[in-house]
């Protein structure tokens, strides 16, 4: 039995075997910063529902919980340039860093 694509995709992925710029450019950069960010930010700030704020805090949690250590070890395995691996490590740094301290202040508002 074979596995479905997607499936198979997301494994490559979280394992960092998907190539450098795919997994930065398409999946962090656009589904994560764009969609996720943008679009969540935007929903959010229309309603003032602390319930679809928190939602949206989790999916954000928990997205970039997958999204950054993939992104972190396709880094890794790229050789090509390891000026964009540094540089793709870094930015990967500091998103995690604003991650964290978005749900902290977030939390602490309580």
């Amino acid at each position: 039995m074979t596995q479905p694509r997607c499936l198979l995709f997301l494994r490559l992925f979280w394992r960092g075997e998907i190539d450098l710029p795919l997994s930065f450019w398409a999946v962090f950069v656009f589904t994560d910063l764009i969609l996720i960010d943008k679009l969540g930010v935007t929903t959010v700030g229309l309603t003032d529902s602390q319930f679809l704020l928190r939602f949206y805090t989790a999916l954000v949690v928990l997205f970039n919980g997958f999204v950054l250590p993939a992104v972190w070890r396709s880094a890794g395995f790229w050789a090509r340039s390891p000026f964009f691996s540094r540089l793709a490590r870094a930015i990967v740094v500091l998103a995690a860093i604003r991650v964290v301290s978005t749900f902290v202040a977030l939390m602490s508002e309580r």
